[in-house]
This record gives C-alpha cells, sequence and structure tokens, in this order.
C-alpha cells in the first residue's frame, strides 16, 4: 500500500477506532482527525499491508493519549 492510499483511507481508520473506544476517549480521536495525513507520511512511505496502516494510526492515538493524560495530570 503507498502512502496516496493511506492518505485517502486516513479518516476510515479514525472512524474504525471511534467505533471500537470509550466515549471517554474521542476527544483524542478529534485531534487525529485535525492532523492533516499529508504530514503523516512521505510520499514514499510504503506499507506491506493495510494492517501495518492501520497499525500507524492505532500508535498515533496511543501515543496521543499517553500526552493528553500527561497534559491533564499537570
Amino acid at each position: 500500500m503507498d502512502s496516496i492510499k493511506f492518505i485517502a483511507n486516513y479518516n476510515y481508520y479514525l472512524d474504525e477506532l471511534s467505533d471500537v473506544i470509550r466515549e471517554e476517549y474521542q476527544h483524542v480521536l478529534e485531534v487525529l482527525r485535525n492532523k492533516d495525513p499529508h504530514d503523516i507520511v512521505t510520499p514514499d512511505r510504503w506499507f506491506s499491508n493495510e494492517i501495518e496502516a492501520r497499525g500507524l494510526v492505532w500508535v498515533m492515538f496511543l501515543n496521543q493519549l499517553k500526552k493528553s493524560k500527561t497534559i491533564s495530570a499537570k
């Protein structure tokens, strides 16, 4: 899968996440929705399959969740 397909599917991956996470974490998805997927991957980025692309979005979600918990704990 090339970066163009990832960019095209980015919001779909976020929608999938939205379906399985708790309501209290939806605000983290809003942060990710505001990111431009063109800024996430470079044009030469290649994913071996769609699962890897979804994994990147999950990792971004988990990192943002950690970041938001750190910010709210201060």
